[in-house]
């Protein structure tokens, strides 16, 4: 036995997705191959063939779109999403989840007052609700 090969542990995965015809006590259906989300492989089923057919073309379309987008990234977006990541990492948590908290921060800070203009406003309104016709 030859003790100088080497194994790799992953496998060489064919990401060419396929709609297999399977038959599964007496039921056929159409089941998507080759489908990975990430590591994951993920198992879609649909009852014709022509459905599976569909969402393999809608799965195509998007991969070519994030090519596109891909491919228009600027070097500045590329280093700060780069960066962006290896800050967040640390707290385990995507950049999209914390684009999205600042979004909300921003809205919030951005429908906050001065205590001066709270106070005015508490002013005025007081002044309409204790006021008597006679006052007016």
């Amino acid at each position: 036995m030859n003790k100088d090969k080497s194994y790799t542990l992953k496998r060489n995965r064919s990401h060419k997705l396929e709609a297999v015809k399977e038959t599964y006590r007496g039921k056929t259906q159409w089941k998507i191959k080759g489908l990975y989300i990430g590591d994951k492989r993920v198992r879609k089923f649909f009852v014709t063939q022509q459905r599976a057919l569909e969402f393999i073309a809608g799965e195509d379309a998007k991969i070519r779109n994030l090519g596109e987008r891909a491919r228009n990234i600027s070097g500045r977006l590329h280093e700060e999403a780069l960066r962006a990541f290896d800050l967040l990492q640390k707290y385990n948590t995507s950049i999209v989840d914390a684009a999205e908290h600042f979004v909300v921060h921003m809205e919030r800070q951005q429908k906050s007052k001065l205590i001066t203009e709270i106070s005015n406003e508490y002013i005025e309104k007081q002044k309409i609700n204790f006021c008597s016709a006679r006052d007016q």
